[in-house]
């Protein structure tokens, strides 16, 4: 087997555009060499002989699940573990206790060109006109930091349920939003954390050591200063990793159900957070520049 070559298991053939893609994606991906399995016995046999840059397999894998694959995969040596892996589905699987990062979710249906451009983030494929490699690990910081804001300001307790790609042109529902672009001299983007109103009242009480019924113009300020605290506690962590980032001023979104989106078009790595007064969700979205 050649180095140079990238090894991508693709596993299961439902939904049914994973058969395209096995098609499709050696000639979108440059070096790219894609194997199938039909289950998820065969998929855990394959990547125990040899290592796979990225793994897509259906949550619905007859035998052995996805999610399950996904689960099994902590016990491989380093060496055989894959670099990606990315499940696809009608639904979210729960997360992996003890899986460093779980996994990544794409909710089918999808059509096969927004897919390859979901994964393109994951791996460096340098096509027709070069890209720079977005690291899926930018997230990492922000999941931290968004733990650790609620708890120490807000006296709330948050767990990590899911991270997951969706189209950055893909709007996100919500009561009330924060904002902030993300500025450097490598890359744009920004990043924006999402609340249904309980959840919110729950956090902007415990900042604010009051009892908070409604969303009112009073407390709306508290998301902005989520997306503060939350994004310098991130900035911190990837300036050391060298992406050299600074904040704009965040905007405030409010309003029952409104919708946002990220003015940036570019992949959209998305994480939900669960709380005992509900959900939440933080998102980033970065392009390089050149």
């Amino acid at each position: 087997m050649s180095n140079s070559n990238r090894w991508i298991l693709i596993a299961g053939d439902t939904p049914a555009n994973l058969k395209e893609l096995k098609e499709s994606i050696p000639a979108r991906f440059a070096n790219a060499q894609v194997i199938s399995a039909s289950d998820g016995v065969e998929a855990l046999q394959k990547i125990g002989r040899q290592h796979f840059e990225l793994v897509i397999a259906s949550t619905t894998l007859p035998k052995k699940s996805g999610r399950e694959v996904a689960e099994d995969l902590l016990g491989l040596p380093a060496d055989k573990k894959p670099t990606h892996v990315v499940l696809v589905g009608d639904k979210s699987p729960e997360a992996i206790q003890g899986h460093p990062h779980a996994f990544l979710f794409i909710q089918a249906p999808i059509e096969t060109g927004a897919f390859i451009d979901s994964i393109r983030s994951l791996i460096d494929v340098p096509t027709g006109t070069p890209k720079a490699k977005i690291d899926v690990n930018f997230i990492n910081p922000f999941i931290d930091s968004t733990l650790n804001v609620l708890k120490i300001t807000a006296n709330t307790k948050a767990e990590k349920k899911r991270v997951f790609l969706r189209p950055a042109n893909e709007p996100v529902h919500g009561d009330i939003s924060g904002l902030i672009g993300i500025i450097s001299d490598k890359y744009v983007g920004s990043m924006a954390v999402t609340f249904q109103e309980p959840c919110f009242l729950a956090v902007a009480s415990g900042m604010l050591g009051e009892t908070y019924t409604t969303i009112t113009e009073e407390i709306q300020d508290v998301v902005g200063e989520l997306c503060n605290q939350i994004f310098g506690g991130a900035k911190r962590v990837l300036n050391e990793q060298g992406y050299k980032i600074q904040p704009a001023l965040p905007a405030i979104i409010a309003g029952k159900n409104h919708t946002i989106r990220h003015t940036i078009q570019g992949t959209c790595i998305a994480v939900e957070f669960s709380s005992s007064s509900g959900t939440f969700f933080v998102e980033a979205v970065i392009k390089p520049l050149g």
